[in-house]
């Protein structure tokens, strides 16, 4: 039987929050195979406190589990010799994306719209 907090559990519940921000790189309108997206927390500054960085899949994606809040992705690394800088900002409200003011469903990266210097 396990403990929590000293105390015996028969179970443990787990709570996951939900994918907040997905999307999909692109490179040349094709999917990006590997690399990572940087994503920072703002404070009510609007000045980055906290990082968090997700890897893209074989098929280009990406997602994260952020909570209600304020952020700037800031790059994404394909590990192409390049890291190309988007500085988006965007915020999640109820577990939603809002991009630009407007509610979306994913954010997609196109790493020919970008920049190579921060």
């Amino acid at each position: 039987m396990e403990k929590i907090d000293g105390e015996a559990a028969d179970s443990l519940d787990i709570v996951v929050p939900p994918v907040t921000l997905s999307g999909t790189v692109y490179s040349k309108n094709k999917p990006v195979r590997d690399g990572y997206v940087a994503v920072a927390a703002l404070d009510e500054e609007g000045e980055p406190f906290t990082w968090h960085e997700n890897w893209i899949s074989d098929n280009g994606k990406y997602v994260f589990r952020l909570p209600d809040g304020s952020y700037l992705l800031e790059y994404a690394d394909a590990f192409t010799g390049e890291v190309v800088y988007f500085d988006k900002q965007f915020f999640i409200s109820e577990g939603k994306l809002f991009v630009d003011g407007e509610e979306t469903d994913s954010l997609n990266l196109h790493l020919d719209t970008g920049k190579t210097t921060p």
